[in-house]
This record gives structure tokens, C-alpha cells and sequence, in this order.
């Protein structure tokens, strides 16, 4: 088998050899590695010196900014050192103001404490703890042993059943507030019972009473009580509701009634013609009487106070359904 031409030309030794493809390598020459050295060495420089002046440009920007600033500083301290003696002041005068403050409230206690003990009042048959200055009822309610009442919001009414002893607390409170409201619709047919913000029974119950414990009902709004107690006349027989009235009022009102009593039992007066508007009592529309710090001063030696009732309003009630 012939054996291939180019075989034989390759391994010819007269032939010159084969020249290696591609770009031949470069060789560095000593003055290229100079030149690289200085350039590096430029830079360094350069850059040294731009790392020089920017700390100096940052320096000279600055130093106006560190100067204001420590004005600044050397201004509050100075401030500072000006209030505290002004602050020492006042913290003594706090101090000596909360002192005196303790010291009031420990004689206050001490008063407190020498208070006379509450007296007891009886309505219809009924006892009801009522306090010596105040005048407000303070009912045995079980757990509750006492109540502070504002009077104006408060009407009492009589009258109104009671659940079976032993009944639960929530119950005979919502069987009282649908009673009571029955009745009050009797007076105004739109009336809620959401106006109602209490009921309270007063007194403590017996068995062996003869009539309900009086029900006082508290309201949200004044306007409410006045409204109920304008129209108390309309409420049935059964029933009665009057205005919850403190120990000294009542005690006023007692001399009130003593005297309308005198007056109606002389025969000199008509009982229609005696009606009572607070604490003034007036005979056919003119003041007869006026009690006047816990003392009764009748027409002749009130003077200028002698005032008609028309003159007072249409708010007066007629004491004879009050009775």
C-alpha cells in the first residue's frame, strides 16, 4: 500500500521548519519598565495630595461651624447656670405648698373623723338613714350600706310592690324599673326607661310592714324630674311621688305645713286657696308667709318681699296633692 505524500514531505530534512501561528509574544524592554514605575509612583503623589488638601479644605469649611457651635454650648450653660437657683426656688415652694396641702388634709381627717354619726329618718313607716349635714339618704340596701344622692335627681315614689323575699338582686331591680315605668307612662306616654339612671328601695325591708318600702328612682336629667313632679296629680290614687327633699328642707316645709294646718282649721281661708311655692306660702295668689333661715316670717314683716305667685311663674304646685 503506497504510504501518503505529505508523510514524506514533512519528514524531509531539507525542508525549514514550520513558523508557530498566532501574534509572537512582546518582550519588555527595560525603558517600558521605567516608565510604569513612574507613573505609579504619580499617582501615590496625587493622590496623597488630594488626600491633603481635602482635609484642609474640610478643616478651613468647618472651623466657623466649631466655632458657632461652642458659642452655642458656652450660651446654654450660661442659661443653665442662670435658672438654677430660680428652680431651687420653686422646688422649695413646691415643697413647702405640698406640706401645708398634707397638713390641711390631716386636719380635714381629724374633722371627718368627729362628725356626728347619721340620723334616722322615718317615711311612711319606714326608716331611712339620712346624714346630719347633708341631708341625703343613705338606705340599708344590703351590701350597700350607704349612698350619697344629689336630691335634684331623684323623685320618690310610694306605692310600688315588692318582689318575694329572697328574690335576686338583679331581678327585683328590673321588676322595680318596669313598675316605675309603667306608672310614669300613666304620666307621660313616651317615657324611657333609659332616663332612669338608679332605683334604690329605702329602708330595710319587714315582713310584717304594712305597705311597700318607698322607691327612690334617679334620674339622668333634672328636666325629667321636673316634668314627672308637674304632673305628679295625674298618677293614680294608689300611688304617690314626690320630690326628694333634704332634712333641711323638709324641716322648712314642716313649718309650712304647720301653718297651712292653722290657717285651714281657723276656717279664715279656703283650703283651695293656700298654695305653696318653695319656701314662700301664698293665700288667693299673695304671700302670707316665707321661711327664711330655718324661721317662719309671716307677710307683715317681709316688706318688699311680699311677691305675687303669678308673678313667680306657673311652676307652683298646689300643696293639696301633696298631701
Amino acid at each position: 500500500m503506497a504510504e501518503d505524500s505529505s508523510t514524506h514531505v514533512s519528514d524531509d530534512p531539507h525542508l525549514p521548519p514550520k513558523k508557530p501561528r498566532g501574534r509572537p509574544h512582546k518582550h519588555l524592554k527595560n525603558g517600558d519598565l521605567l516608565l510604569s514605575d513612574q507613573l505609579d509612583a504619580f499617582f501615590v503623589e496625587v493622590k496623597s495630595k488630594l488626600e491633603a488638601s481635602t482635609k484642609q479644605i474640610l478643616a478651613d469649611a468647618l472651623a466657623p461651624l466649631r466655632s458657632l457651635l461652642q458659642k452655642q454650648v458656652d450660651t446654654i450653660n450660661k442659661c443653665l447656670s442662670s435658672l438654677e437657683p430660680e428652680c431651687r426656688a420653686e422646688i422649695e415652694k413646691l415643697a413647702s405648698s405640698v406640706t401645708k396641702i398634707q397638713e390641711e388634709l390631716s386636719s380635714h381627717s381629724s374633722a371627718v373623723a368627729t362628725v356626728s354619726p347619721p340620723q334616722v329618718v322615718h317615711i311612711s313607716g319606714h326608716t331611712v338613714s339620712a346624714s346630719a349635714g347633708g341631708g341625703r339618704y343613705a338606705p340599708h340596701l344590703g351590701s350597700i350600706s350607704s349612698a350619697t344622692i344629689d336630691c335634684k335627681f331623684n323623685i320618690i315614689a310610694f306605692g310600688i310592690s315588692e318582689c318575694s323575699h329572697g328574690s335576686p338582686r338583679h331581678e327585683r331591680s328590673n321588676q322595680d324599673l318596669l313598675k316605675i315605668s309603667d306608672l310614669f307612662k300613666t304620666i307621660d306616654s313616651s317615657f324611657n326607661s333609659m332616663s332612669v339612671s338608679d332605683l334604690r328601695r329605702l329602708g330595710k325591708y319587714s315582713p310584717e310592714a304594712r305597705s311597700p318600702r318607698p322607691l327612690l328612682v334617679s334620674f339622668l336629667r333634672t328636666s325629667d324630674v321636673q316634668h314627672i313632679l308637674g304632673h305628679s296629680h295625674e298618677v293614680s290614687s294608689t300611688y304617690r311621688v314626690q320630690s326628694n327633699h333634704s332634712h333641711e328642707e323638709r324641716a322648712d316645709r314642716a313649718l309650712l305645713l304647720q301653718e297651712r294646718y292653722q290657717l285651714i282649721s281657723s276656717g279664715t281661708v279656703d283650703r283651695s286657696s293656700v298654695k305653696i311655692k318653695h319656701l314662700s306660702m301664698f293665700v288667693n295668689d299673695r304671700l302670707h308667709c316665707k321661711v327664711v333661715n330655718s324661721q317662719l316670717v309671716r307677710s307683715h314683716t317681709l316688706g318688699d318681699l311680699s311677691t305675687s305667685l303669678t308673678e313667680l311663674g306657673d311652676t307652683s304646685v298646689s300643696h293639696s296633692h301633696e298631701d
